[in-house]
């Protein structure tokens, strides 16, 4: 099988990448290196800024829902992401089951509260967004 012939220019660089028309989509070539870069520079752990990208697009959200999506107890989902994630701020309730006046407004069954992701939390996602385009700099370490 013959070898096909590589400029010797090209032969000497540390990489070379493909030509446009070989490569229609690269969004996610930076996804690892941001995310650990919001991990070492921010309070998240990332399982919980996974958890915030799945949430990001949601109005709002039940536990047991997501606990259904990701196919874990609703305990641990609450116990190991939204509980830490609602003390450190980065989701908020969306409506307080216990208050009358959600209940009236929403006509909804009391037994469940709905959560959102908080404008920090928001953030934190534009951020990783920002990182992956390379419209913020990523902080190697």
């Amino acid at each position: 099988m013959p070898k096909s012939k590589i400029h010797k220019k090209k032969i000497n660089r540390e990489f070379l990448p493909l030509q446009d028309k070989y490569v229609r989509h690269n969004d996610m070539k930076y996804l690892s290196l941001a995310v650990r870069d919001m991990v070492n520079n921010t309070d998240l752990t990332k399982p919980e800024l996974e958890f915030l990208l799945y949430v990001y697009d949601l109005e709002f959200f039940e536990i047991t829902w997501v606990a259904n999506t990701y196919n874990q107890s609703r305990k641990n989902v609450y116990e190991r992401i939204v509980l830490p994630l609602k003390r450190k701020g980065y989701l908020t309730e969306y409506y307080n089951h216990n208050s009358e006046e959600d209940v009236q407004m929403f006509s909804l069954r009391r037994t469940a509260s709905k959560l959102s992701a908080s404008h920090k939390g928001r953030h934190a996602v534009q951020r990783l967004y920002r990182k992956m385009n390379g419209e913020e700099d990523i902080k190697y370490v």
